[in-house]
């Protein structure tokens, strides 16, 4: 657990595993690296050494109330590698953390070994949004505390089925995230950006090897913004889940984890 200063930003990061490639994990809109699955980051730690950070706006990073913008945030993860004296690492992003990754690749593709995309999208004109009731769910939030607003947008990551049989795993997994909930000015930094993200006509440029993962019954993000992201970078692998939805990295874990791993060695080269 270490914070570090760059350029007058505090950025808090936590290194895990000391064997392997580095990979660097991405946080989505408004979540901090605790939010994590435990049992993600000690399954990929044995064979990878993870970067895990919290964006500016999120967690225990600084979250000055300035503009914020994807670009902004990608070069944040790349000068944390420089930082850490990272030359270059794999770099997986999920939900907002995907569009900060292909940024990431977009503007330091030397610092870029391979990317992972999860759950994400290209934004602008061309991406696929959620049903207006998706929508309409996310934006309730006046009047309620961090823990109501986490209970009432569970079933937009989650399926039914999953919420079902694992009850007290996300008890604890809410447990352990609330102390860390973004503040309402940072969050909506943060989603502003995203909502200005639009990498759709530049995705082309992107040559590292790129695997794109998307839960098939993903509500917040639709699995076909995956598709199309897979559709305009040369060579790219796209992964879907059967039966998952936004939080597939947790209803998928294990088939999840071993794709990851798979394609992280496969690609592995001097990082």
């Amino acid at each position: 657990m270490s914070r570090i200063n760059i350029d007058g930003i505090e950025f808090y990061y936590e290194l895990h595993g000391s064997a392997g490639p580095h990979l660097m994990l991405i946080c989505g809109l408004g979540s901090h690296l605790d939010a994590w699955d435990v049992e993600l980051v000690e399954t990929l730690s044995p064979e990878t050494r993870l970067v895990l950070f919290d964006n500016r706006g999120s967690g225990r990073s600084d979250k000055p109330d300035i503009e914020y913008s994807i670009p902004m945030l990608a070069d944040d993860a790349a000068n944390l590698l420089d930082a850490l004296g990272v030359t270059r690492a794999h770099i997986l992003g999920a939900s907002m953390g995907g569009m900060i990754a292909q940024e990431f690749a977009l503007r330091h593709p030397d610092k870029t070994a391979n990317l992972i995309l999860c759950c994400t999208a290209s934004g602008g004109e061309h991406m696929v949004p959620p049903e207006q009731e998706v929508i309409q769910t996310l934006a309730r939030v006046d009047g309620l505390t961090p823990e109501e607003i986490w209970r009432k947008n569970q079933p937009l990551s989650f399926t039914k089925e999953f919420i079902e049989n694992n009850r007290d795993w996300l008890e604890k997994k809410m447990r352990r995230e609330l102390p860390y909930t973004s503040p309402p000015f940072s969050f909506k930094r943060q989603m502003t950006a995203a909502l200005y993200h639009d990498s759709y006509e530049r995705l082309s440029e992107i040559t590292c090897p790129t695997l794109v993962m998307t839960g098939t019954e993903d509500i917040l993000i639709p699995p076909r913004n995956s598709e199309l992201i897979a559709s305009r970078i040369p060579g790219a692998v796209l992964k879907r889940y059967e039966g998952t939805g936004h939080a597939f990295m947790s209803e998928a874990r294990e088939t999840v984890v071993r794709d990851i791993l798979e394609f992280v060695h496969r690609h592995h080269s001097g990082c």
